[in-house]
């Protein structure tokens, strides 16, 4: 029993908008602008029902993203969350006192979609305990506990953008490191953490695992911000010298 949310009140709207290309449905995915979202595989042995999976998709534009998530069957995954939550927080606030704030969708369709995010001068950083990831035929899916990060305006809920009218998809491929938009910054980076293994990986033994996925996720929002003020610096310098903005 697959379940399809949409917001049917804005979608008139998103179909003017975009010049038809608008949000369809089927027994089997739900597809917008050629691309689909069909796809979950679990990577965190929690107990859930793989016959209930709500796919939705947000399509307000300012909120374009895609969402597969599980119904969940008991509260073990709520509280591995809830415990790394805790301490990646602490640890956090080990190193900076910037505020790293726990959050989930609002949803029913969207509530055990969970992350961590931290604004800095304008851009939301966020650390998701789920990994959406699109192929070259535009399928859309998830490891669904396989930790991703994520870089974005503050103009926007998420990663996926419009630009002149087009559709600007974000999620990287499984195979790659990361996708970047030089022009707007935005940009999502895979991980190897698997949240049921950070604390038992062989490689992060040392650590516990939590304070290497902290530093790498401070490494990730300074790669950022250095590219973001190249960007700028480089604004700068052709308004200082007369020369053409694009």
């Amino acid at each position: 029993m697959l379940k399809y949310i949409q917001n049917a009140g804005v979608r008139d709207e998103v179909k003017t908008m975009r010049g038809g290309n608008d949000i369809a449905e089927n027994k089997d995915c739900i597809t917008y602008n050629g691309y689909y979202a069909n796809s979950m595989r679990n990577m965190t042995e929690v107990n859930y029902n793989t016959d209930m999976v709500w796919y939705s998709f947000d399509d307000n534009r300012k909120h374009l993203n895609f969402h597969i998530i599980p119904h969940l069957q008991d509260d073990a995954y709520e509280n591995l969350i809830t415990d790394y939550y805790k301490k990646i927080k602490s640890e956090w606030r080990k190193k900076t006192a910037i505020a790293l704030l726990p959050k989930q969708g609002t949803t029913p369709w969207t509530k055990n979609h969970k992350w961590m995010e931290v604004s800095i001068g304008g851009f939301v950083y966020m650390l998701a305990f789920q990994s959406l990831y699109c192929d070259e035929n535009k399928k859309i899916d998830v490891d669904f506990g396989k930790i991703q990060f994520y870089a974005f305006s503050g103009d926007y809920s998420g990663p996926n953008f419009d630009k002149n009218g087009e559709f600007k998809m974000m999620y990287p491929s499984k195979e790659s490191f990361e996708k970047l938009d030089e022009e707007t910054c935005h940009c999502v980076q895979n991980t190897d953490y698997i949240i049921k293994n950070i604390e038992n990986d062989e490689k992060n033994k040392s650590d516990n695992g939590i304070q290497s996925l902290v530093k790498d996720f401070m490494m990730f929002i300074a790669s950022n911000l250095k590219l973001r003020a190249k960007k700028y610096n480089d604004l700068a310098n052709q308004i200082q010298n007369n020369r053409t903005i694009t």
